[in-house]
């Protein structure tokens, strides 16, 4: 994919994702459209890429400007590379976009699995949840982190923190996400 543009309601280019920002090529399935702010009006969208076998990383992207850009995990300019600004999930359409505590405000919980000593998939993992402050993306750590998965999970059976997992289901995961990365 060279680029991605936006039109206004007349057909007119006004943006553009910028020439020295390349993408992967997407899912062939459309763009989600979402209101990461629910006081603002401004709509951002999401593109799924390809990560490995049932796995897939998610770019959120706004219009700033001239420009689409993505909304990353910190702040524009401290943003090294494209891995500031992916989701990982371990579960295909497994990523969690929703406001979580109705505050206005949209959180993204990213899924994975457990992997028990005995060997195949266990329960789903709660990897990272990400809350967005108007900017970007802050990953929730500690009690805000155990606040927001308790709002995920309600309702839903066979879903464990990422603190829960073993070290062996941790190590195995890291080993798959790795080899399908070319790591």
């Amino acid at each position: 994919m060279e680029s991605i543009k936006a039109y206004d309601q007349s057909g007119r280019e006004i943006a553009s994702l910028p020439s020295e920002m390349p993408i992967k090529i997407p899912f062939w399935e459309p763009p989600a459209i979402y209101q990461l702010n629910k006081n603002a009006k401004k709509e951002y969208f999401s593109l799924d890429f390809i990560a490995g076998a049932h796995q897939e990383e998610t770019m959120f992207f706004g219009l700033i400007g001239e420009r689409i850009l993505p909304v990353c995990l910190k702040e524009i300019e401290a943003v090294e590379g494209p891995e500031d600004c992916l989701f990982y999930s371990g579960r295909t359409g497994s990523l969690q976009v929703e406001d979580l505590d109705k505050d206005g405000y949209v959180e993204v919980v990213t899924y994975g699995d457990e992997y028990p000593a005995g060997g195949g998939r266990g329960r789903a993992v709660a990897l990272a949840i990400y809350r967005f402050n108007g900017e970007w993306f802050v990953s929730q750590t500690s009690k805000d982190y155990d606040r927001y998965f308790a709002l995920a999970v309600a309702g839903k059976e066979n879903i464990i923190k990422n603190s829960e997992r073993s070290e062996t289901s941790v190590k195995t995961f890291e080993q798959i996400k790795d080899f399908w990365k070319g790591e």
